[in-house]
């Protein structure tokens, strides 16, 4: 009879979760930074799309919108956009035209903290 000597090659289990381990603290970080400078990036275009709407909106009518929906029922805006921030279109923060006090003048971001350079989100 032969003596079976067997060399196992390969790895344990427990070595390959060690990798899995090392590599997940890793790559994870990096994810959630790229996932939150996206959701910063949608948020810049909803804002310039917004303002945008309302200088437009100023610009025909000569005073500001009342609210948001008014810039969808006269068909500056197809809908109002949510925050992406916030995941919600009912947090936007509006501000209103202080020289006539009425009409919405400006729109910033409900979110609160701050983003990837330490400025508040509410003060974009």
């Amino acid at each position: 009879m032969h003596a079976r000597t067997s060399k196992h090659r390969g790895f344990t289990l427990i070595e390959m979760l060690v990798v899995m381990a090392i590599l997940l603290s890793i790559i994870t970080p990096r994810y959630f930074h790229q996932v939150n400078r996206t959701k910063e990036s949608v948020l810049r275009q909803q804002l310039f799309g917004m303002r945008e709407a309302i200088d437009r909106f100023q610009g025909q009518y000569d005073r500001y919108p009342a609210s948001l929906q008014k810039l969808v029922d006269s068909r500056l805006l197809r809908q109002i956009p949510g925050d992406p921030l916030t995941e919600s279109a009912e947090t936007w923060q509006l501000v209103t035209d202080t020289r006539r006090g009425e009409g919405i003048f400006d729109v910033h971001s409900g979110t609160q903290g701050e983003d990837s350079h330490g400025k508040p989100y509410a003060a974009w």
